[in-house]
């Protein structure tokens, strides 16, 4: 992965606070910045930013971390794509796994370079060809106006010499570099005789171009995609994502389609939260884009018997990610594109309000459609055993019981019949339970030490002196902690926000609430004392859990002992305590 000195210059290099407030309005609040929630509709601001911790947090849907953190949520990426991201912005050369490469972000500067300008000759050429030229009667024909021309693009390559290489030779990129990203085929430009789709990356950025025919008597396939490449990964993107992620975060839901025409004439009519995969089928990797979202995933395929088989392709690869989609079925074989077309905004909105999960659609479209008659119970198996499969791809096992159930009752067969009786899928060995794991909750203690722990640089010699990973409760809090002990080994009074990369998600809500709530530990003396109490009680706790133990023992002398032990302990406190009471008046 990235070395730490990599990860240590993008954060010196990019301010928290200036990053964030490209997107959301701040305003001073004390030591910290405070605005409206970029991931959830809010009216009062709760979004907090330090810049002393280097860390956010939003007090109304529990989003934070720190600035890799931000970024991973703004626009759906992982933890790698938003280092490359933001090491772009800072100038700063990455590289994933292995030694860096000098001459990576040369070669990666230049594919963004000439796709961009590729992009924009194109675009250009567009607007000045003649309007009552071919083009421009096919996009009368698809009702795409100017302004979606404009907003997305739009561009287009002649059937003879556009001029791109001369254009971009001028521009110090040579012959051989448009060769590379195939923008020529030897002699002939890639995209010649096409409407120009430019595919942009989340940031903004052009990573590839796609092109289509747009009249009848040209030969070739219909539609064209920039073969991959080092910035162009059809797997990994959403064509319209850069114009959509503002919409889609504001309705908390996305409208998935499968062309670009359906995206762009969605967005005419004002659904701006429409995006589609690049002629591929939906894969893992968009799938797991789409659940970072953690909005409604609506369907919205052709209504064809291609396009039903696209909707069983993507419900698939989203289950596994425990995303369950919504469907919206057109009728007569019709794409959004042309519905709205032919039907308008208003017909439209009436579908999308007919949306259903696609799952339980499926359940009750397959079951009423099984025929009558001898054939019929072998056919309620096969339907019966395929949508059990699509069902066990649920990672989650009690919403897996959940639709066993409904299952069971769509097809009227006993539920005990779709368990055990089939092989069984392999199964990873279960991990043995920690000795020293007793509950599953987050104890006040353990809460009051990670505070200090993160509010407190000063104070981490002392918790490391103190404390250790074994006293916490829970295993993936301790495996947490035992993170940060190591940390702490060379950087005792690292920021915040850099102990936050080590915090599982499932845990980092808590933790960017400690470092921010308004009512937390707020000076150093108050800390001090809490500290103390914490690890007391977190010791007192333990020795009451062994006194329980040995109740009734055969062992009296060993249960004086603890008996004792707890009551020096509840002494220390009391005497603290009221030394602390002094110290303040």
């Amino acid at each position: 992965m990235f070395s730490e000195e990599q990860l240590s210059e993008i954060r010196e290099r990019v301010s928290i606070v200036e990053y964030i407030g490209e997107f959301v309005q701040l305003k001073k609040a004390g030591k910290n910045y405070k605005g409206l929630c970029p991931f959830h509709q809010e009216k009062s601001p709760s979004f907090i930013v330090s810049p002393d911790r280097d860390t956010f947090h939003c007090f109304g849907c529990g989003s934070g971390g720190n600035l890799f953190h931000f970024l991973m949520k703004l626009d759906s990426l992982s933890f790698p794509e938003a280092v490359q991201r933001l090491a772009e912005r800072a100038g700063v050369q990455v590289a994933s796994s292995g030694p860096a490469d000098p001459k990576a972000r040369e070669r990666r500067d230049e594919a963004f370079e000439v796709h961009r300008q590729a992009a924009w000759y194109y675009h250009c050429l567009l607007k000045n060809t003649p309007k009552d030229h071919p083009v421009w009667a096919y996009l009368a024909k698809r009702q795409i106006p100017e302004s979606a021309v404009e907003a997305f693009h739009l561009g287009y390559c002649p059937g003879q010499e556009s001029g791109l290489a001369s254009r971009l030779q001028q521009k110090g990129l040579a012959r051989e570099v448009l060769e590379k990203f195939s923008l020529y085929r030897g002699r002939r430009e890639f995209f010649r005789g096409r409407l120009t789709f430019p595919i942009f990356r989340h940031d903004k950025k052009v990573v590839g171009l796609g092109g289509r025919l747009f009249q009848e008597k040209d030969e070739g396939p219909k539609y064209l995609n920039s073969p991959e490449s080092e910035i162009f990964k059809k797997g990994e993107l959403f064509y319209g994502f850069h114009l959509a992620k503002a919409e889609i975060r504001k309705r908390n839901q996305v409208l998935l389609v499968e062309g670009y025409l359906d995206v762009i004439t969605l967005h005419g009519q004002g659904f701006t939260h429409a995006v589609a995969p690049l002629g591929t089928a939906l894969t893992s990797n968009h799938a797991k884009t789409l659940q970072r979202l953690e909005a409604e995933i609506i369907l919205l395929f052709d209504g064809d018997s291609a396009g039903e088989e696209a909707g069983l392709r993507a419900l698939e690869v989203l289950l596994v990610q425990g995303v369950i989609p919504q469907i919206v079925r057109l009728e007569g074989g019709e794409d959004p594109d042309s519905y709205l077309r032919r039907f308008g905004r208003l017909a439209f909105e009436k579908k999308l309000q007919e949306r259903r999960n696609l799952l339980e659609e499926l359940i009750d479209k397959w079951s009423a459609s099984l025929p009558r008659g001898p054939q019929a119970l072998e056919q309620k198996g096969r339907a019966a055993r395929r949508l059990l499969a699509l069902i066990e791809k649920l990672p989650d096992s009690i919403v897996q019981n959940l639709y066993r159930r409904r299952l069971a009752e769509g097809f009227d067969i006993p539920e005990d019949w779709l368990r055990g009786k089939r092989p069984l899928p392999e199964r990873r060995p279960a991990q043995a339970a920690r000795p020293n794991e007793r509950r599953r909750t987050w104890l006040p203690e353990e809460e009051t030490i990670l505070e200090v722990w993160l509010r407190f640089p000063s104070l981490r010699p002392e918790i490391l002196a103190r404390v250790e990973p074994e006293d916490f409760y829970t295993e993936e809090l301790a495996d947490t902690v035992r993170a940060f002990w190591e940390l702490a080994k060379t950087e005792p009074y690292g920021k915040t926000g850099k102990y936050l990369e080590m915090v599982p998600e499932s845990l980092l809500e808590m933790f960017t609430e400690l470092t921010l709530r308004p009512d937390g530990l707020d000076e150093v003396g108050a800390a001090q004392f809490s500290l103390e109490q914490a690890v007391i009680r977190l010791r007192e706790r333990r020795l009451k859990e062994d006194l329980q133990a040995l109740r009734g023992s055969e062992d009296p002398e060993k249960l004086h002992v603890v008996h004792e032990k707890i009551q020096a302990l509840s002494l220390v406190l009391k005497n603290k305590a009221r030394i602390y009471g002094e110290r303040k008046n």
